[in-house]
């Protein structure tokens, strides 16, 4: 065993030298084997054989640039966005003039990236900005108007455009105006006190109020 430790710590002495010299088993004059560079004396040794080094070059596999999400265009995490809600050339009506804009978008929203929904009203984006796929448009005239939505980084610049959809706002109805054949709630109901002859306190000869009349 210790000749065995003896022979592989010569050879790690040895090898690194081995490609550009010879190696020599050899007996020393106490006849254990030693290893060496040097010839032995005659008859005293060999020279060993050794088969050549082979090396090794290893592969450097690139890492492509499509798995560096840093590298990546923003733009392609959203491969679908579109309004879905109104669909073009709808009428709507409503007294107050809302509008509920609903849109979809392939993939979540970069939130970390500092992403988030503007929309824009007859080509005039809009202040507010919002995380959740529905917008909600209040005080809209009457009339024909475009609608479309945008993702926008922290620095409110455009990642990626929608679709533009076209809707109509109908006339808002003034509240309270009566339909036509129907008494007008701002004149009073007929019948009511103090405004139909015949009402209490209106009649003649009624108390109180009709010369003849009980007080």
């Amino acid at each position: 065993m210790q000749k065995l430790l003896l022979t592989l710590a010569v050879l790690g002495l040895v090898l690194p030298s081995v490609a550009s010299a010879k190696l020599y088993k050899c007996k020393d004059g106490q006849g254990e084997v030693i290893y060496t560079d040097k010839a032995c004396d005659v008859g005293k040794g060999e020279e060993l054989k050794l088969a050549p080094y082979s090396t090794y070059t290893p592969t450097i596999v690139p890492i492509p640039a499509a798995a560096n999400v840093e590298q990546q265009d923003p733009a392609a995490s959203y491969k679908v966005f579109e309004i879905i809600k109104p669909k073009n050339d709808k009428l709507l009506s409503s007294n107050t003039g809302r509008v509920n804009v609903t849109f979809r978008i392939d993939g979540p929203l970069l939130s970390l990236k500092g992403h988030k929904f503007a929309i824009a009203l007859d080509g005039k984006k809009l202040k507010s900005r919002g995380v959740t796929n529905q917008i909600r448009l209040d005080s809209v005239n009457p009339g024909t108007h475009t609608l479309q939505v945008f993702v926008v980084d922290a620095e409110d610049k455009v990642v990626k455009s929608s679709n533009i959809v076209t809707f109509h706002m109908k006339g808002r109805v003034r509240l309270n105006t009566p339909t036509p054949g129907q008494p007008d709630p701002t004149r009073g109901i007929p019948g009511s006190s103090n405004t139909i002859p015949g009402g209490v306190g209106t009649i003649p000869g009624g108390s109180a109020n009709v010369p003849g009349g009980r007080l």
